[in-house]
């Protein structure tokens, strides 16, 4: 398995708005097929969505879905859902997942390309379902207060916004999930250290 990232919406999604979605990977794919609410494709071109990538297909998987806040599994934790209220200015709704099945430096670019032409076209924000992290490898085995410091350094000449929300892992660890805008990742797709979430 590859990469993962949610964009995150303030509205539900209109069958029209959905359609859109089918229309747009039709582009950059093959024909997505179903299974279930998940849309299976092959993508070889990212041109049409404004990306930069063309080659081989790669296989991703997309499923758009209203938020889950019951239950066991839910989409957001409570504190990722105040903050980004508090952050955004908007009461999450509906989700589009994205992952990618493979784990290439192209899967993770293309993982952007798809994230930042959905978040731009319904307004909405990018959960990197984890932790960007500056190419420090020292760093990857600490907490997050030791590298919170290398990583605004990393970020801190990128367009806002980007928000940390912080947690503790199960094994007792300080870390933080980031949420983003369209125009932090679109930097974020051409700064050194950029890398999306496996």
């Amino acid at each position: 398995m590859g990469p993962c990232a949610s964009i995150v919406l303030p509205s539900s999604l209109s069958s029209n708005q959905l359609a859109t979605i089918n229309d747009a990977l039709d582009r950059i794919g093959d024909t997505p097929t179903y299974a279930s609410q998940m849309l299976d494709l092959w993508i070889n071109d990212t041109g049409p969505i404004g990306g930069s990538y063309a080659g081989e297909g790669r296989p991703f998987c997309v499923t758009p879905h209203t938020l889950n806040q019951s239950g066991k599994e839910t989409d957001l934790s409570a504190d990722e859902l105040s903050q980004v209220q508090a952050e955004f200015d908007f009461t999450p709704q509906f989700i589009i997942d994205v992952s990618a099945n493979c784990n290439g430096d192209e899967d993770h670019r293309i993982l952007a390309e798809v994230c930042h032409y959905f978040a731009s076209s319904f307004a909405g924000v990018v959960n990197f379902n984890g932790a960007i992290l500056p190419r420090e490898p020292a760093l990857y085995n600490q907490a997050w207060p030791k590298i919170e410091p290398s990583f605004s350094l990393m970020v801190a000449d990128l367009p806002p916004k980007i928000v940390s929300v912080p947690y503790i892992t199960i094994s007792g660890r300080a870390w933080v999930t980031h949420f983003c805008t369209p125009d932090f990742l679109k930097a974020w797709l051409s700064h050194p250290a950029f890398r999306m979430i496996k």
